[in-house]
């Protein structure tokens, strides 16, 4: 068996065995050559360094240019349009206008032919376009107040087509101005489904309602004596309202002007297409469908969307006291053939009776003022909630049932 001794002094053992191994723990000296270091513990690192997501930044997203659906197009006017290098056109509209070029090529911003005939774009339409105001002005500027006819529309060159079998219900338009004048024109609504369907075009409507503005508008001499008169009169602030009822009766004495123009619109162009366009004013029709013949009486249904309906008459519903008033102017009665006694009876009697038919006469007559009183305010009433003049536009002949305005039911 083998043994191991170690020296006393355990400072100076130098040798330390344990297996195979030596390992020198003695103290350092300086003579004693260095042993070889024992094998640095080399255990895995763990890598603390979590795998960054390579950062990319975000590409701006461009959308495509949005799309829009490819608008009617009109029948090109003649290469030979005005325009002018300055950017606009000779009426001051933006060069390149559709409305320009149409009023260079055809007489009409609205037009798209020669004929100004309706077109697919018509049908699509519920309002009159509203074209540049530059040549909206000019082209107002260029007419003469009263002459509607100074340049005869191309409307009524244009053959007429087989009128539609189809009917529709009466449209009413609603007026334009306040004043209540036919002369003020009407709003610039047009129904292409029914219109265009009977050959009426945009362009035809709206040279309509211009002679109609055209026949009422006061001339440039009219306007200027309604602006001096309140001046030369020393009116001050009050000569505004002077100034605009000068206006306004000037305007009036130009209605029958204006009724000759629908008449002859009318006659000419809307009644061979089988329409029937006039206007109602003050509960009446106020154009006929022919010139120089007497208006045709309202239908119930224009009548009714117009508030023309005609109330009771007065006169009709109040009683009659020719009875009561031939008795307040009898003769006095005789009681000389009679005895004093029964004469005295019939007196009493007689008087009595007088007196029940005073009574019963001075009845009637309040009830009567009554009734006038609430006639009368009935109509102011009615007055303040109808304002007119109308423009109707119907099929010839007895309207449908159930009639609209413009799309919708009611009034335009």
């Amino acid at each position: 068996m083998m043994t191991m001794s170690y020296p006393d002094d355990k400072n100076d053992n130098r040798n330390y065995y344990q297996g195979s191994s030596a390992y020198y723990a003695g103290p350092s000296s300086s003579n004693a050559a260095p042993r070889d270091a024992p094998p640095a513990y080399s255990a895995p690192q763990p890598s603390y360094a979590a795998p960054q997501p390579s950062y990319a930044p975000p590409q701006p997203s461009y959308a495509p240019p949005r799309s829009y659906p490819p608008q009617p197009t009109r029948d090109s006017p003649p290469s030979t349009s005005r325009i002018s290098p300055t950017g606009v056109d000779e009426d001051g509209s933006p060069q390149g206008s559709v409305y320009a070029q149409a009023k260079a090529a055809y007489d009409n911003p609205l037009a798209h032919n020669d004929s100004w005939a309706p077109n697919a774009t018509d049908y699509a339409l519920r309002a009159l376009p509203k074209i540049d105001f530059m040549l909206r002005v000019k082209s107002r500027l260029s007419r003469t107040a009263g002459q509607p006819f100074a340049t005869e529309p191309r409307s009524f060159r244009r053959q007429a087509p087989p009128t539609p079998t189809a009917s529709f219900p009466p449209l009413i338009l609603q007026p334009d101005g306040k004043d209540g004048l036919i002369g003020a024109g009407f709003k610039p609504n047009y129904f292409g489904p029914v219109l265009a369907a009977h050959d009426v075009s945009a362009a035809d409507y709206a040279r309509f309602l211009e002679d109609i503005f055209t026949a009422g508008k006061v001339s440039g001499g009219g306007q200027l004596v309604a602006n001096i008169a309140p001046v030369t009169m020393h009116m001050g602030v009050t000569g505004y309202f002077v100034t605009k009822a000068i206006v306004r009766g000037m305007a009036r004495r130009n209605e029958p002007v204006v009724v000759d123009t629908i008449e002859t619109w009318q006659e000419r162009f809307f009644g061979p297409r089988g329409l029937d366009v006039y206007v109602v004013a003050k509960g009446e029709r106020a154009t006929a469908r022919h010139m120089g013949v007497t208006p045709e009486p309202l239908s119930p249904e224009v009548a009714r969307l117009t508030g023309s309906t005609p109330g009771v008459d007065a006169r009709n519903s109040r009683r009659s006291s020719s009875s009561s008033s031939s008795s307040d102017s009898e003769p006095e009665p005789s009681y000389s053939h009679l005895p004093k006694k029964e004469a005295k009876l019939q007196k009493e009697l007689d008087k009595e009776r007088r007196k029940r038919e005073k009574k019963a006469h001075e009845r009637d007559r309040k009830e009567a003022r009554k009734e006038k009183r609430k006639e009368k305010k009935d109509k102011k009433d009615k007055d303040k909630k109808v304002k007119g003049p109308w423009l109707v536009i119907a099929p010839l002949g007895q309207p449908p049932a159930g009639a609209y305005a413009y799309g919708g039911y009611g009034r335009v």
